[in-house]
């Protein structure tokens, strides 16, 4: 399924022209509030991964 729509994805860039593409996605990568959510995240995935280290302790 994946690789289906992934096949779609590329044939709809070969026909609007890879120029046009790359604005798009660059417009939507680079966008505040998505800058704003990638960095929220990143930091609640690291928050998780502390508090597990600390939890399990050293091991004796």
């Amino acid at each position: 399924m994946v690789l289906t729509l992934l096949y779609l994805l590329l044939k709809k860039i070969r026909k609007q022209g890879w120029a046009r593409t790359r604005r798009y996605i660059s417009f939507r990568l680079f966008n505040r509030s998505n800058q704003t959510l990638a960095t929220l995240l990143l930091l609640l995935l690291l928050m998780s991964v502390f508090l597990v280290a600390q939890k399990t302790g050293p091991r004796l």
